[in-house]
């Protein structure tokens, strides 16, 4: 069991080293591998300010999409009325 952790992890950390090298550079592994932990704790508090700004800004997309979606909502019931309103005074006119 353990011989299968140790294989599968070194894998998994293998696979990360090739995605990342196929993706970036050289250089990025060159960088990730003299991460000290000061550098560490900056990095994390970089990555929170990305996420952050990210969400607040999906957060508004969101916010857009939800208004779009009531006004279409509240124009499809006006039509709705209104579509019910000409129906019952031509029911009234007629008789």
């Amino acid at each position: 069991m353990l011989f299968e952790t140790n294989s599968f992890c070194a894998f998994g950390l293998n696979l990360e080293v090739f995605l990342l090298v196929g993706k970036t550079s050289v250089l990025t592994m060159n960088i990730a591998r003299v991460v000290t932990p000061i550098k560490l704790f900056g990095y994390r508090i970089a990555f929170l300010g990305v996420a952050y700004v990210i969400m607040q800004s999906c957060k508004h997309l969101w916010l857009e999409k939800l208004k779009l979606s009531l006004l279409k909502r509240l124009v499809g019931k006006l039509l709705e009325e209104s579509k019910g309103d000409d129906g019952s005074r031509k029911n009234e006119s007629s008789s």
